[in-house]
Formats: structure tokens, sequence, C-alpha cells
């Protein structure tokens, strides 16, 4: 048991790393993408190709925002005590809260 909770940091930082790569590779496609559109498209084009980038972003911002809160998980299931329950309960309900808002704005742009 005791291998286990040694690897605990190592987990955490690893799967928080994925989290934070999923968004940045995100944020490097979509803007890859909106340089190449502001360059070809006319004016009428960059209206529907917006909504489509936005959609995208959304989706990476919420994937690596899944990866994040599985790394916080991981560390108080490992470590539960009384203050990182509560930490975790805040961070959870922020990223819900985050989530939500980024999923209702995809739904507005479809």
């Amino acid at each position: 048991m005791g291998q286990i909770f040694g690897l605990t940091p190592w987990l955490r930082l690893t799967i928080g790393a994925i989290g934070v790569i999923v968004i940045l590779t995100g944020v490097f496609r979509v803007f890859i993408e909106f340089i190449k559109d502001e360059l070809t498209h006319k004016n009428e084009a960059l209206i529907h190709e917006r909504g489509h980038e936005r959609r995208k972003l959304g989706s990476y911002l919420l994937l690596g925002l899944e990866f994040l809160v599985a790394a916080d998980i991981v560390q108080t299931i490992l470590r539960p005590t009384l203050e990182d329950l509560g930490l975790l309960a805040m961070i959870v309900a922020i990223r819900i809260v985050f989530s939500y808002f980024i999923r209702k704005e995809m739904e507005e742009i479809s």
C-alpha cells in the first residue's frame, strides 16, 4: 500500500498534465484554424466558421477539465482529509458550472 501512496503525486501530476496538454492542444489547433480562415475566407463564411471553431475549442476545454477533475479526485481518494474533501468539492463545483456554461454556449452556436 505504501507504494501506491508514493505514486500518488506522480499520478496526479501526470493526469493533470494530460488535461493541460489537451487544453493547450485545442487552443493551438483552433488558433491555427482561425488564422487560416482569416486569410482565406470572405466575411460571410467567417460567421459560420467562428461557430465551428468555438464548438471545437469548447470540446477541448471540457475534455481538459475532465482530466483536471480526475487528477484532483485521485489525490483526494488516496489522501482523504476533511480539508481535501472540501477543497475537491469546491473545485468540482466550479468546474461543473464552467462546463455547463461551455456546453450551453456550444449548443447555442449549433
